[in-house]
C-alpha cells in the first residue's frame, strides 16, 4: 500500500524522500502500519533508527516524527489511564521535534502545533492548548495554513478557554 501511495503522490514528496522512504523497506513497513493502524507495531519500527537517519532534507525527519507521535495520539487504551497519559506526553515531544526539524513555518508545522493542542487537551492541560492555538491564530494570513485548520484551532480555542475558566471556578469553590 505504501509504495502505491508514494507512486501516486510523487509529485507531492521530496524527490530524497521517495528515494529513503523506497529503499527502506522497514521505513516502508512502519508507514504502512500506521495506515492500518497497528500503532505499537509502527512505533517499533519508526522509532528505531529515526535519530541515525542521514538525510539533509529535515522534512522527512519531521515527517517521520510526526508520524510517530501520531501514533502515540491514536493507541486506544481503555481503562488505562495513566499509559494513556504519557503516550500523549510521549507524542506532544515528538510533534515538538517534528517542527524543530522541519525549520520554516509550513502547513506541516501549523498541523503539529494543532495536535500538540489536541494532546494538551486529552490531558486537560488547557493553557498549553491555547497557547498552540494561538500560535496557529497568529498566522491567519499565512498561505501555508488553510481554513479547516483555522476552523479547527478557534474551536478547540473556544473550547480550551471554557475548560480553563471552569477549572479556575471550581478551584475557587468553597465546600459548606
Amino acid at each position: 500500500r505504501m509504495k502505491k501511495y508514494i507512486m501516486e503522490n510523487k509529485e507531492l514528496m521530496d524527490e530524497e524522500w521517495c528515494f529513503v522512504v523506497e529503499r527502506n523497506e522497514e521505513y516502508k513497513q512502519g508507514f504502512a502500519l500506521f495506515d492500518e493502524g497497528e500503532y505499537d507495531l509502527a512505533l517499533q519500527i519508526l522509532t528505531k533508527e529515526i535519530d541515525h537517519i542521514n538525510v539533509s532534507d529535515n522534512g522527512m525527519k519531521s515527517a517521520i516524527y510526526g508520524h510517530i507521535g501520531l501514533c502515540y495520539m491514536n493507541k486506544q487504551k481503555l481503562g488505562e489511564w495513566n499509559e494513556a497519559i504519557s503516550d500523549y506526553i510521549e507524542a506532544i515531544k515528538y510533534f515538538q521535534k517534528a517542527i524543530e526539524e522541519e525549520g520554516a513555518n509550513d502547513n506541516f508545522n501549523y498541523r503539529y502545533h494543532f495536535h500538540i493542542a489536541s494532546a494538551h487537551a486529552k490531558i486537560g492541560e488547557w493553557k498549553e492548548v491555547i497557547k498552540h492555538c494561538q500560535i496557529i491564530l497568529e498566522h491567519t494570513d499565512d498561505p501555508n495554513v488553510d481554513n479547516d485548520l483555522i476552523k479547527s484551532a478557534e474551536n478547540t480555542l473556544r473550547v480550551a478557554q471554557q475548560r480553563l475558566r471552569n477549572q479556575d471556578l471550581s478551584d475557587n469553590c468553597v465546600i459548606l
